[in-house]
C-alpha cells in the first residue's frame, strides 16, 4: 500500500503540474495520498510535520531560495545584470556556449534549488536568440548539473567516494567521454533549435581592430564591476566556506551600494518595495511544501520497500542497477536520499567496479534530474512559467543520451 500510494502520488504530481502549472496544490495532494495508503499514525504525521517544518535544513535552503530571488530583482532593477551578460556575450560571442556554461558554473555550488540562481542569466540570453521558455528551463535545468558527475564537493560524489574504496578518481574518469559526448551532442541540438545566436557588432573595416580592442578591455572592466557581488557571493560560499545566506546578504548589499555610488538608478523609496515584491514568496513556500513532501516520502518507507522489490526480480544485474537508479532517483528526487539507499545494497554485489558504480550514478541523476519533485526543476519551472512536460521536451533527452553512452560503456568494457 505504501509504495501504491507513493505511485499515485507521483502520477497526480504529474498530471497537475502539467495540465495546471499549480506546484503546490500538486505537491499538497501528493502528501494527502501519501498519508491515505500509509501506516502512519496521526502522531506520525504531526511529527513528519513538526520535524520539516523545524527542520533546520529547510528553513535554510527556503531562506537561501528567497535571497536568491530578491539578489536577482536587485540586479536585474539596477541594470548590472544587463550589463554583465552583454559583456559576457561580447567576450565569449557564443551565445549557445555561454546559456550552457553559466548554470554549470554555478552549479559548482552544491546548494539546493541552486538553479533558481543562473535563471536570471539563462533568460535574458535565452531571449537573444529566441528560446522558448520549456527550453530554458530545461537548459538551466540539466547544464546546473552536468559537473557533479566531476565536482568532489557534490554531496553525491562525496558518498560514492565514501561507501567504496576507489575514491573519486575513477568515477569521475568513467564519466569523463559520455559528459563530453552529451555537451557536445547538447550544444548541436540548441544551436538548431535556437539558430539565432547575436555575434560580434557590426562596425567600419577601418576601425574594427581598434574597436574589438576596445571592447575586449571594456567588457573585462565591466564583468569585474557589474559581476562583482556574483562573483563575492561564490567565492565566500565555494572557497572560503562562509553560509551561503550571509554570502547573499552580502552580494545584496553590493549591489545597492554599486548602484549608489554608480548610475543610482535606485532610489531610497525603492528599496523598501524591492524588499516585499523583489522577493518571489510563492516560490519559497513551494521550496518548503517540496521538503514537506520529501520528509514524508522517507517516513512512510516505500522507498526502501520499492528498492527491495526490483532488487529480487529475475533480471540481469545490469538492469536491475539501471532500473533500480532510475526509478529510487525519480521517487526521491533527491541524489543523497538515492546513494544512501543503493550503494549500500549494491556494493556486496559489485565490488569496487567504477563501471557499475557509475552506472548507479547516471541512473540516479537521470531519474532524480526529470523527477516532478526535484527542487531544482520546480524552482525553474515556477522562474520560467513553464510546466513539466514543457521542460521535458529537452531535459529528458539530454539526460537520457548521457545515461545510454554511459550503458554502452558499460557493456563494452565488462
Amino acid at each position: 500500500m505504501e509504495l501504491l500510494g507513493l505511485i499515485l502520488a507521483l502520477v497526480a504530481i504529474i498530471l497537475v503540474t502539467s495540465k495546471w502549472n499549480e506546484v503546490i496544490y500538486a505537491l499538497l495532494l501528493g502528501i494527502l495520498i501519501i498519508i491515505i495508503f500509509s501506516s502512519m499514525s496521526i502522531n506520525s504525521i504531526i511529527s513528519t510535520f513538526i520535524n520539516a517544518t523545524l527542520n533546520p535544513g529547510t528553513i535554510s535552503i527556503t531562506i537561501i531560495v528567497l535571497l536568491i530571488t530578491l539578489f536577482s530583482s536587485v540586479m536585474y532593477k539596477t541594470l548590472l545584470l544587463d550589463k554583465l551578460l552583454k559583456s559576457l556575450v561580447t567576450l565569449l560571442k557564443n551565445i549557445h556556449m555561454l546559456i550552457a556554461a553559466i548554470p554549470a558554473l554555478v552549479g559548482l555550488l552544491a546548494v539546493p534549488g541552486g538553479a533558481i540562481m543562473s535563471a536570471p542569466f539563462v533568460d535574458q540570453l535565452g531571449n537573444r536568440i529566441n528560446m522558448p521558455n520549456g527550453h530554458k528551463s530545461a537548459v538551466n535545468t540539466f547544464y546546473r548539473h552536468i559537473l557533479l558527475f566531476f565536482n568532489p564537493l557534490a554531496p553525491m560524489l562525496i558518498v560514492v567516494a565514501d561507501l567504496s574504496t576507489l575514491g573519486f578518481i575513477p568515477i569521475m574518469k568513467f564519466h569523463l567521454i559520455p559528459v563530453l559526448v552529451t555537451l557536445i551532442i547538447g550544444h548541436l541540438i540548441l544551436k538548431r533549435l535556437c539558430p539565432n545566436a547575436i555575434t560580434e557588432t557590426d562596425v567600419s573595416s577601418n576601425s574594427k581592430e581598434e574597436h574589438i580592442k576596445d571592447s575586449f578591455a571594456t567588457s573585462l572592466k565591466n564583468i569585474f564591476i557589474s559581476g562583482f557581488p556574483f562573483m563575492i557571493a561564490i567565492i565566500l560560499a565555494l572557497i572560503f566556506g562562509v553560509n551561503f545566506i550571509l554570502a547573499l546578504v552580502i552580494a545584496i548589499v553590493l549591489t545597492i551600494i554599486l548602484d549608489y555610488t554608480g548610475d543610482r538608478i535606485l532610489t531610497t523609496s525603492d528599496i523598501k518595495p524591492m524588499l516585499s515584491k523583489g522577493i518571489n514568496w510563492k516560490l519559497g513556500l513551494s521550496v518548503y511544501i517540496i521538503m514537506l513532501f520529501g520528509e514524508f516520502i522517507k517516513d512512510s518507507g516505500s522507498i526502501p520497500i520499492m528498492a527491495q522489490f526490483i532488487t529480487n526480480s529475475n533480471m540481469s544485474l545490469l538492469l536491475i542497477v539501471l532500473i533500480s537508479s532510475i526509478v529510487v532517483g525519480f521517487v526521491s528526487g533527491h541524489p543523497i536520499v538515492g546513494a544512501a539507499i543503493l550503494y549500500p545494497i549494491f556494493l556486496p554485489l559489485l565490488g569496487d567496479n567504477a563501471a557499475y558504480l557509475s552506472l548507479i550514478f547516471t541512473g540516479m541523476m537521470l531519474g532524480y534530474t526529470v523527477s516532478p519533485v526535484h527542487l531544482c526543476l520546480i524552482v525553474s519551472n515556477e522562474y520560467f512559467k513553464t510546466n513539466y512536460l514543457g521542460i521535458n521536451k529537452l531535459l529528458f533527452p539530454l539526460q537520457l543520451i548521457l545515461t545510454i553512452i554511459v550503458v554502452a560503456m558499460t557493456i563494452l568494457i565488462y
